[in-house]
């Protein structure tokens, strides 16, 4: 698909999107943390295919600072491909509901070994969860104050294209951090 074919269909699948998710009853963040708390009733974060294989080329992690957020430092985990010459597009990685864990440090390994600098942010405060009743307090304390997780993502945004000189970036998440990724992506 050439890439006007391809933002006519992008185009397409945002404004339908946008007119399903308006005409959708939204759900109070009670209501939200208790549909996730049911849906992942007795799991616990455990490491699946995807986080598990290897990447595609060889990465370079680290921990970083990306943002200053409520007079605290936030930091994430940035992984870029090793053999890296240039500037590369960039991805905000948001992680589930249980948090910044291995799981989605190895899928920001994975995506850096495509090319991409891809930075997993926090919006958990540098905690991640190891039962659904911890996910749930912690899930709760974004959505108790979600500006403080717009500016968090606008930060990681800055980050990637500022110090890091991303040409383009993208926005991935799973669960709680799916949610977030498009609350991103309207946002820029």
């Amino acid at each position: 698909m050439n890439k006007p074919s391809l933002l006519i269909v992008c185009t397409a699948l945002a404004c339908l999107m946008m007119t399903v998710a308006q005409a959708a009853p939204r759900l109070s963040d009670s209501d939200y943390i208790a549909r996730m708390a049911q849906m992942h009733a007795g799991e616990h974060p455990t490491a699946n295919s995807a986080s598990t294989a290897k990447p595609a080329m060889p990465v370079i992690s680290r921990t970083v600072q990306y943002a200053t957020v409520d007079g605290k430092p936030v930091r994430g985990y940035l992984a870029q491909p090793k053999q890296a010459h240039g500037r590369l597009p960039g991805i905000i990685v948001i992680h589930e509901w249980w948090g910044l864990n291995d799981n989605i440090r190895a899928m920001a390994d994975r995506l850096a070994g495509e090319g991409y600098q891809a930075l997993a942010v926090d919006l958990y405060g540098g905690h991640a969860a190891a039962t659904a009743a911890e996910a749930q307090k912690l899930m709760r304390g974004v959505l108790a104050d979600t500006a403080q997780a717009e500016d968090n993502l606008r930060q990681a945004y800055e980050y990637l294209a500022g110090k890091l000189h991303a040409p383009r970036i993208g926005v991935i998440g799973w669960c709680f951090g799916g949610s977030w990724s498009l609350q991103t992506a309207l946002m820029f």
